[in-house]
């Protein structure tokens, strides 16, 4: 995929920034995640820092982030006040610490540091 042209003269660094980055798997770990399974990172270990629905309906039963607060992951769990479930293709960045998958599946993007 080669780098778009500007649309206007304020071109947007940040599209190289994070866009290009993934393009070019410059993220050092990915990780397919479906129901039933989880991630809780471990000392050393990388954060997730995105993740991307694959399924629609897919939804998570747990959610911890350092960058979102607790009242907030919990409205994107299953067990919510609204049951949330994702539709296809629909990402959030975050730095993620531990989810776990209760339907559908889910692809993890870690230690990008550099994004």
């Amino acid at each position: 995929m080669p780098i778009p042209g500007n649309i206007t003269n304020n071109a947007a660094n940040i599209y190289e920034a994070s866009l290009l980055y993934e393009q070019n798997c410059k993220c050092g770990e990915t990780q397919v995640l479906t129901a039933g399974e989880g991630f809780a990172v471990v000392a050393g270990d990388p954060n997730v820092w995105k993740i991307v629905s694959l399924v629609a309906g897919s939804a998570l039963s747990t959610l911890t982030s350092n960058s979102i607060s607790a009242g907030d992951c919990n409205k994107l769990t299953v067990g919510g006040p609204i049951a949330y479930t994702f539709p296809i293709h629909t990402e959030i960045m975050a730095d993620i610490t531990d989810l776990d998958v209760q339907a559908g599946a889910f692809i993890l993007y870690k230690d990008c540091s550099q994004s």
